[in-house]
C-alpha cells in the first residue's frame, strides 16, 4: 500500500534533483505575460491530493518533468511551488470548476509578490551580518570593560591586604589624634 503513495512533498524547504526520479505536473504558460494563464509545477503527491480525478485535471495533468528541471533555479533543485494548503485548495477548485482565468490572475499575483519577497532576502542578509558584527563588537567591547574592572578591584583588594599587613605604628598624623 505504500508503494502505491506518492512521494511526499518536500515544500518549499527541500528541493529535488533529476537524480531524485520525482516526477513534476502542472502546466506551462506560453504566452509570457498572458494574465489569463499561468505557469504552476507542482509534485506528485500535491497532484494526487488535489487534481487527479477531478472533473478537469486535465489543465493541470501536464508531466512537465523535464520543463520543471531545465527552469529550476541556481541549486538546480525544483521545489513544489503548492506547499500550502491554500494554495493546493485553489489548485482543487480550479480543478473542480474548470475557472482557469480566476485561478490563473490568482497565480500570477502570488508569484509577482513572492518575487518581491525573494528580492529583499539579499538586503535582510546583509543587514543581519551588519547586525551580527555590531553585537560581537559590543560584546568584545563589554568583556574588555568588565575584564579592567576586575583588574582594577582585584588590585584595590591587593592594596588593602599589603595595607593590612604592614600593620598599625600607633602614630597619627595630621588632625586624625
Amino acid at each position: 500500500m505504500l508503494a502505491a503513495n506518492a512521494p511526499p512533498c518536500g515544500g518549499n524547504v527541500r528541493g529535488f534533483s533529476r537524480e531524485s526520479g520525482r516526477r513534476w505536473y502542472g502546466r506551462v504558460n506560453q504566452a509570457y505575460g498572458n494574465q489569463s494563464n499561468c505557469t504552476i509545477i507542482f509534485c506528485e503527491e500535491c497532484y494526487m491530493r488535489a487534481v487527479s480525478g477531478k472533473p478537469y485535471a486535465h489543465i493541470f495533468s501536464q508531466d512537465i518533468t523535464n520543463y520543471a528541471f531545465t527552469t529550476a533555479g541556481a541549486d538546480g533543485l525544483v521545489y513544489c511551488n503548492t506547499y500550502t494548503n491554500r494554495a493546493r485548495g485553489m489548485v482543487h477548485q480550479c480543478a473542480e470548476t474548470g475557472d482557469l482565468i480566476s485561478f490563473a490572475r490568482w497565480w500570477n499575483m502570488r508569484e509577482e509578490l513572492r518575487k518581491k519577497k525573494d528580492s529583499w532576502k539579499p538586503i535582510i542578509e546583509m543587514q543581519l551580518q551588519k547586525q551580527k558584527l555590531a553585537d560581537a563588537k559590543k560584546l568584545a567591547q563589554v568583556r574588555v570593560k568588565l575584564n579592567a574592572q576586575q583588574n582594577a578591584m582585584a588590585r584595590m583588594g591587593a592594596a588593602g591586604v599589603a595595607e593590612l599587613a604592614g600593620g598599625d605604628t600607633g602614630w597619627r598624623y595630621g588632625n586624625s589624634q
